[in-house]
């Protein structure tokens, strides 16, 4: 929903400033849904956001994103987690991870305005993490951390004012989070979130 909301802001905002986009500043919005592939306990995410584009070509804007689904420690089926709460007696701890992220972009296009074009573009942000320790019914502080994601993306433009990106990107995350252990089972916490991806997204705007 807040993906939404922030897209039709900027659809509205693209309205005044959408008759400025030769060799000018025209402006775009978008959402994105992002499928995880090296990573198979957390889930997929959802993107909205945009900004600027100067000259058709170099754009830099705000993004939002969250993923689907928190991140459960419990393994299905068995009596046992994937990590463990730092300091704590019992390691076997049940708690989920809310993710969510807030940042900046910025790239360039090639072969502006035509109906085939690629969008090299980095995404750099704060990856916020809520945990919650389902077993004593505690609530930790949310914390932040680092995060950026190279990505490419082959872009179709049916119409003067809508794209269908499709893409391939890696999200890196450093997840340094003392409120868990260094190592659990499935290696060290600083890489859990870090993953290849693919994505599909529409983009409106003044091209």
């Amino acid at each position: 929903m807040k993906q939404l909301i922030i897209v039709f802001f900027l659809i509205y905002i693209n309205k005044s400033i959408g008759q400025i986009h030769d060799n000018g500043i025209g402006g775009y919005g978008y959402i994105q849904y992002e499928l995880m592939h090296n990573s198979r306990y957390q889930s997929n995410w959802t993107q909205g956001g945009g900004g600027l584009i100067i000259n058709n070509v170099y754009y830099a804007g705000l993004y939002y994103g969250s993923q689907l689904a928190a991140f459960n420690n419990l393994i299905s089926g068995q009596d046992s987690s994937l990590y463990w709460i730092s300091m704590a007696d019992n390691k076997n701890k049940t708690f989920t991870l809310t993710a969510s992220e807030i940042g900046g972009e910025f790239g360039g296009i090639i072969w502006a305005e035509k109906p085939l074009q690629i969008n090299l573009g980095m995404k750099v942000g704060a990856f916020i993490s809520n945990l919650n320790d389902l077993e004593n019914s505690r609530n930790h502080n949310t914390r932040a951390f680092f995060s950026f994601s190279p990505q490419a993306q082959i872009a179709l433009m049916p119409l003067k004012l809508i794209k269908f990106q499709f893409g391939l990107g890696y999200k890196w995350v450093l997840y340094n989070d003392s409120r868990l252990e260094q190592v659990g089972l499935i290696g060290s916490r600083n890489t859990m979130f870090n993953s290849f991806y693919t994505s599909i997204s529409m983009i409106f705007g003044s091209f």
